[in-house]
């Protein structure tokens, strides 16, 4: 799924600044920064993922490009809404079932995240219904695998390889 991901990503990959929310050890975002992003701030409840992620950094000599939260996905996102942070790309892989990605695509629709011109990733269980639309968000892919569903989003002129499909 990770390689179908970034197929369709793309140029998108290597936005300057990427949000990896739900990070467990950081496979996203470290797979952004591999292809070219700037810098990664990565949110991670459980502090064993945590710990991991920030071994994982640290043995592929990321460090000074990487922030790693621990704590609650929702106040993280509060957090960087008060300190007015943007992200060019966001991936998420929040737990299944729990409409956890449905609710995060409303709050991003927001826009207070994003930069101007953003691509925003989930990955959800494949019977989760996402919206078409949220705020200033457009989703521009859906693609099931397995029994996993991925749905990119764009907002502003957001196009590439994430750009709209039939």
């Amino acid at each position: 799924v990770r390689e179908a991901v970034f197929s369709i990503l793309g140029g998108s990959a290597s936005a300057s600044s990427v949000l990896d929310l739900y990070a467990g050890t950081g496979a996203l975002g470290i797979e952004a920064l591999s292809r070219g992003a700037e810098h990664a701030t990565f949110v991670e409840q459980s502090h064993a993922f945590a710990v991991m992620l920030r071994r994982n950094v640290e043995e592929l000599g990321l460090t000074d490009r990487v922030e790693v939260r621990i704590g609650d996905v929702g106040r993280a996102l509060s957090w960087m809404e008060k300190a007015e942070r943007r992200y060019d790309l966001v991936l998420a892989d929040p737990p299944y079932g729990r409409r956890l990605a449905e609710r995060l695509i409303e709050r991003l629709g927001s826009g207070r995240l994003l930069a101007e011109v953003a691509v925003v990733f989930v990955e959800c269980g494949k019977e989760e219904t996402l919206p078409d639309h949220s705020g200033i968000l457009e989703r521009t892919v859906e693609r099931i695998y397995g029994e996993t569903k991925v749905a990119f989003y764009r907002s502003g002129e957001a196009r590439g390889a994430a750009g709209k499909e039939s």
